[in-house]
């Protein structure tokens, strides 16, 4: 034991952070907003994606579905000047469907639907989910295709009253959005937690969390390769990666490092090394999404960038990787807290 871990008083089921990661096989069922897998609660679903178009011009755009179906809008941000940050479509806000989404699910696919289309109306969404292939529509607004990238990816984190556990589907996708043909990346994920708590307010993101990101990258020479990283402290944080073959890492053997910080506090540079090699995540430059919230306004600031490895010699043709710090739980690993 350390002079650190002597510090701090655990309790018995008090595991400093830590985590265990896995696969599962993405079917139908497990979209189901009826389930508590170990005796867990839904928060929500969430849809996410970062696509360019050919001129390299990029949108991101993201919808919750929460655990009573409920929608609370479509989020989608992208530049409208070069140069400047990434800002959420007010019109888009304004006009895309709100409300109750309905579900059905079979052995087959997945279901989710809410609005009427044309000519009843044009505020409509739909999400169709095969263990292999995606289509999500947003009405006039998006229309995107994806195929998954490797098996479900998993995490579950205990504490002391509870735990997270985080299921996510990768996909790399391809469409229309805002009326311009682009291809990406996206992220179909579900998140549980104990009862009282909900996502983003639970010990993990309050406690733990220092960085979070999902990225995916298409190189020159056809790979893609897609994941979860993250880092915390104590012993929290998890690299969940895969590639078109499978499983590509299976690690909580992860250090962070926030090397550079903006003069607001973004990140602009991030170092990680995981089981001892060397990746890095690098802020994109119209990546700040200052509209879902400013460093010291929000816990978590949102920006967009690219994670790669160190010394990687192909060329990344496609990317993804949005994802979150939290800066007041500070920019390295210390002990975690007692929880």
């Amino acid at each position: 034991m350390s002079s650190s871990d002597a510090i701090v008083q655990r309790g018995i089921t008090d595991f400093e952070g830590r985590s265990l990661v896995g696969t599962f096989h993405p079917s139908p069922e497990t979209l189901s907003h009826h389930g508590t897998p170990m005796g867990l609660g839904l928060d929500g679903t969430y849809l996410f994606a970062t696509v360019r178009d050919d001129e390299g011009n990029m949108t991101s755009m993201v919808r919750r579905i929460g655990e009573g179906g409920d929608s609370v809008g479509l989020s989608l941000l992208h530049s409208p000047v070069t140069g400047t940050d990434f800002r959420v479509d007010p019109e888009i806000a304004a006009s895309a469907f709100i409300g109750r989404v309905r579900q059905e699910i079979d052995s087959e696919k997945a279901r989710f639907f809410g609005g009427k289309a044309y000519p009843h109306g044009d505020r409509v969404f739909g999400l169709t989910v095969t263990p292999t292939e995606l289509h999500w529509s947003e009405g006039p607004h998006a229309d995107l295709t994806g195929r998954i990238i490797g098996p479900g990816l998993k995490f579950f984190t205990p504490w002391s009253e509870g735990g997270v556990l985080y299921i996510s589907r990768l996909w790399e996708i391809s469409g229309t959005v805002r009326g311009r043909e682009v291809t990406g990346f996206m992220g179909l994920d579900n998140a549980f937690t104990s009862p009282g708590y909900s996502w983003g307010h639970e010990p993990v993101s309050g406690n733990y969390e220092l960085t979070w990101y999902t990225w995916g990258n298409r190189y020159e020479d056809g790979a893609v390769e897609m994941g979860h990283i993250s880092s915390g402290n104590g012993h929290w944080g998890f690299a969940i990666f895969n590639n078109e073959g499978g499983v590509l890492a299976r690690s909580t053997d992860v250090r962070s490092l926030v090397t550079k910080r903006d003069e607001i506090g973004w990140p602009l540079h991030i170092s990680y090394w995981i089981d001892g090699e060397e990746w890095e995540w690098v802020a994109e430059e119209r990546g700040r999404m200052v509209d879902l919230g400013l460093p010291g306004q929000r816990r978590t600031p949102n920006s967009e960038g690219q994670f790669r490895r160190v010394g990687e010699e192909r060329a990344i043709t496609s990317w993804m990787a949005w994802g979150e710090t939290v800066p007041e739980n500070g920019d390295e690993r210390k002990p975690a807290p007692a929880v």
